[in-house]
């Protein structure tokens, strides 16, 4: 009885042993960094303050704080992040987030990385929830963020890093 109970003990240290290991080995599912500052296609300056926060500043002094939490969605250099309104500096929202959540494909590049478009958390809004339906169901997820992304590309922001 022993034994085995030494046994058992040994085999739960090692499962978690490499379970911590491997989940210290993941890299960062976004395409920026705390410090980071982006300038997009419409000059708005993106600082990233915090790993789930940007701070947006752009024209007319328009200034805002978002939330932008990556969710499980990850496939090669795509990524699907949702984009919240955390506070409105001067009571303008440069980003223009209209709903609670937006949700968007970022695309890593050389010079910063890409957004899309792809829905958002209002009740009437169906793309987000087909897009997030066909991810839960695809085998290759890469093969379906890149069709979407491009799909999209009428909603394209290009964040260049200026730091």
């Amino acid at each position: 009885m022993l034994k085995r109970f030494k046994f058992l003990s040994a085999i739960s240290a090692l499962f978690i042993s490499i379970t911590v290991l491997l989940a210290g080995c993941g890299g960062s599912s976004v395409p920026y960094k705390k410090g980071d500052t982006y300038k997009n296609s419409k000059d708005n300056f993106v600082t990233i303050t915090a790993d789930n926060e940007w701070r947006v500043k752009g024209y007319q002094n328009r200034e805002a704080i978002y939330k932008v939490e990556p969710t499980e969605y990850k496939a090669g250099s795509y990524s699907v992040v949702s984009i919240s309104v955390k506070e409105k500096i001067n009571g303008r929202d440069p980003l223009q987030v209209v709903n609670d959540y937006e949700y968007y494909i970022l695309a890593t590049k050389e010079k910063g990385f890409n957004s899309v478009y792809i829905g958002s958390s209002h009740p009437n809004d169906t793309k987000w929830k087909e897009i997030k339906k066909e991810l839960e169901s695809s085998s290759d997820k890469e093969d379906l963020l890149k069709k979407e992304y491009e799909n999209n590309k009428k909603t394209l922001k290009k964040f260049e890093k200026t730091n």
